[in-house]
């Protein structure tokens, strides 16, 4: 029988593919509950999933961190491990709304056990939601769709590409494409109302002449299509941001061997240096962004070399299986120096 100390520590996770980590059966086992279970039904395989399980780990959903934080706390003493990965944080609301709202979740996850996320620093994420370095892991990205990337056919059809939803400043990006009259560029995004969801508000996007702007209706495929036939992307991230908003395209053009422009943000800020994977330009710099751009559409030589660069660097992150592998072994080194949080 195996000795006590050497079980697998049971965890509970919204975040399936981490059942064929290599791990799995070794040192955890996992209990799934998937996301299209709405309502009370999810509060109770929330419930039973907690009080079964030693872990929780949530990927991406506030309600159910929420829910499980003040469980765990009223219910079980904070005796179980509550692990947040991957959450889109956003910066408060200044009026008395947002305040409350903030002082509330900054208890939540000041009682979050640990929180993973694809950035390097979080003096946001402390100042706002009270996450301290020491419950805070960084985890290296994936390019989405890795396994078959190298089947997909990629060309340069003579645009610029920019697209995404989560925190772009569009405005700063038209206002560089005005001082770029002969590039023509696709922006590629969602409609007026899913994008305000996600802070981008469409008033924002005042396209110039050369930038035709594109409803997406999110199919990765499509997507992949815009990217891997552009000649560059670019990424305007808002100044607002506290996350790694952007991080997603951004290994996904990389992995396509494209070069990228992005705002420096948490989603490179010491993860990648400007001028090797790719061109870092500062915040709601229109003029900046546009030298940026010009240098990436007309040295053809810089633009080849960089765009290799920031290739081999996205390929050594990996796909879906490399990330679980990480998040997999952040979750059980955080068993050793576990404490109630809070």
């Amino acid at each position: 029988m195996m000795d006590e100390q050497h079980q697998p520590e049971r965890w509970f996770t919204n975040c399936s593919p981490l059942v064929n980590c290599e791990r799995y059966g070794k040192d955890f086992v996992c209990e799934t509950i998937p996301d299209d279970i709405k309502g009370g039904a999810r509060l109770l395989r929330l419930i039973r999933g907690v009080i079964r399980n030693e872990v929780a780990v949530i990927h991406q959903t506030g309600k159910d961190i929420f829910f499980l934080v003040v469980f765990n706390k009223l219910f079980l003493g904070g005796r179980r491990r509550i692990v947040g990965v991957d959450f889109q944080f956003s910066r408060p609301q200044a009026n008395l709304t947002g305040k409350i709202k903030a002082s509330v979740w900054k208890w939540v996850w000041s009682n979050v056990n640990l929180v993973i996320a694809h950035m390097r620093y979080i003096r946001s994420l402390e100042i706002f939601y009270g996450i301290k370095k020491e419950r805070f892991v960084f985890v290296p990205f994936k390019i989405n769709g890795y396994e078959n990337l190298s089947d997909f056919d990629v060309s340069d059809k003579g645009y610029l590409f920019t697209g995404g939803y989560s925190w772009r400043d569009y405005k700063t990006f038209c206002d560089a494409m005005t001082l770029l009259p002969d590039i023509p560029a696709k922006l590629v995004t969602l409609n007026p109302e899913s994008l305000s969801v996600h802070g981008v508000y469409d008033n924002n996007i005042c396209a110039p002449d050369n930038v035709e702007v594109i409803r997406h209706d999110q199919n990765p495929e499509t997507w992949l299509e815009f990217l891997g036939n552009s000649r560059c992307v670019v990424i305007p991230i808002s100044s607002e941001t506290i996350c790694s908003n952007g991080i997603s395209v951004c290994l996904n053009a990389m992995g396509l061997r494209k070069p990228v422009v992005i705002s420096r943000s948490p989603a490179v800020d010491g993860i990648f240096e400007s001028g090797e994977e790719c061109l870092i330009v500062e915040f709601n710099d229109p003029e900046g962004m546009a030298s940026a751009i010009r240098k990436v559409w007309s040295d053809s030589a810089f633009r080849e070399d960089l765009a290799e660069r920031g290739c081999n660097a996205a390929k050594a992150f990996g796909g879906v299986e490399e990330l679980m592998e990480r998040i997999a072994t952040s979750v059980i080194a955080s068993r050793k120096g576990f404490s109630k949080a809070g």
